[in-house]
């Protein structure tokens, strides 16, 4: 192993987002002429915010350059170190996780649900997880204990901490708005099916207040710009603003409590001696994007795994292990497609549309007769790696969680 047990491999840059201003995270959704929002900050927007804000902080030339990687400064451009493309080989500089609401009741975080948990709503009777345990259950009776019905998957967000399950993590208010002329200083017109009509347009947004809970990978090569992260997040936020309408005023965020915990080997070890190989589940916590041919009858590729896993280990211990014995159990799985698009600010364009799993999606699966360290992969799969593509932009999170019974 390169380095000590208890030499930092990335830096978590930790911390409470909170909303000082209403913030609309749009995904192209609408319902008539109402923009709806998201409930939580993906990690592509705050890449995409923390990307210009640094640019805009440590840029030497009088304007920011149209393509930062052909700069004549770019090898001491800390925008172009941290953001710069790599190989696929290559250790990411800067990893933005998903930020999800907080849960006010008890601070922990409200994460997507499961597809193992099967809820009533007339009841409130729930089953096929325990969130006490963080465990899944693939065959618990998908009928209601107290009236016989049917259960259903819960499609909502579920804390943490307490296990409260809620389908609107964050409370919204919605803006009305109509468009203004600024040559004629009225409202604005267009001619719709030969008849005069206004631009009337509404706009869902997180109230003031809302807290998310913050969490950035920094590659430990790249510790000496910690310091550049941390202004970034806690002068450029409040200022610039994140999400639609931020020149009206809207998606000012300001950062608090904010730490840096150091992810060493010792830490990934110590979590691998909780995972026990004879049974795990992978929960995804965000949509990972992957090939067709990485999934077969409903679960991940125990190769597919293998990779990611192992390319997450020698992240975190500088060399490549030879991983094999992972199999799926057949018929324990619960997951569901989705779709995922996003803006490049690189390009100026709408990324196009990809197939993902969805956030939510579980498997399980046994290593009977483990070479090498599994555990150990998984374990740093957790804490610094990621399923699928576009990694650095949050997608592909997972979490390594048990089997009920086990």
């Amino acid at each position: 192993m390169a380095g000590g047990a208890d030499e930092a491999v990335f830096y978590e840059v930790r911390g409470e987002l909170v909303c000082e201003t209403p913030v609309h995270v749009g995904y192209g959704a609408r319902v008539g002429f109402i923009r709806l929002t998201r409930p939580y900050i993906p990690g592509s927007f705050l890449r995409g915010f923390m990307g210009l804000a640094i640019a805009r902080l440590v840029c030497v030339k009088e304007e920011l350059p149209t393509d930062h990687y052909t700069c004549e400064h770019r090898h001491k451009c800390p925008y172009a170190i941290l953001f710069g493309e790599r190989e696929a080989h290559e250790e990411p500089g800067v990893i933005f996780r998903f930020a999800y609401p907080i849960h006010e009741g008890c601070g922990g975080i409200f994460l997507p649900a499961p597809l193992t948990l099967l809820y009533h709503e007339e009841c409130g009777f729930k089953a096929g997880y325990r969130h006490d345990e963080k465990s899944h259950d693939f065959e618990v009776e998908p009928f209601c204990a107290k009236c016989g019905k049917g259960l259903r998957p819960y499609g909502g967000f579920i804390c943490d901490r307490c296990g409260e399950l809620t389908t609107r993590p964050v409370r919204t208010n919605r803006l009305v708005r109509t468009a203004v002329d600024r040559e004629r200083f009225s409202a604005f017109w267009k001619l719709y099916e030969g008849e005069r009509a206004g631009s009337l347009h509404a706009l869902d947004v997180i109230e003031r207040g809302t807290r998310f809970r913050l969490s950035i990978l920094l590659n430990a090569k790249l510790g000496e710009f910690l310091d550049v992260v941390r202004e970034a997040l806690e002068k450029c936020l409040p200022d610039e603003g994140l999400g639609a309408s931020s020149s009206r005023g809207l998606g000012k965020l300001s950062v608090r409590n904010f730490e840096v915990r150091e992810i060493t080997p010792e830490v990934v070890l110590s979590r691998a001696d909780e995972i026990d190989l004879r049974g795990f589940c992978l929960r995804l916590l965000s949509p990972a994007i992957v090939a067709p041919g990485q999934v077969r009858d409903g679960f991940l590729e125990p190769s597919s795994l293998e990779a990611y896993a192992r390319k997450a280990y020698s992240r975190v211990f500088k060399r490549v292990p030879r991983l094999s014995g992972l199999r799926p159990v057949e018929g324990r799985f619960r997951c569901k497609a989705t779709v995922v698009s996003g803006w490049s600010l690189k390009k100026g364009i709408r990324r196009a549309l990809e197939g993902a799993l969805d956030a939510g999606c579980v498997m399980e699966y046994r290593a009977e007769h483990p070479e090498g360290p599994l555990a150990e992969a998984l374990a740093a799969l957790e804490l610094c790696g990621s399923v699928g593509k576009r990694g650095s932009r949050g997608f592909g999170q997972v979490a390594i969680e048990g089997v009920a019974g086990m």
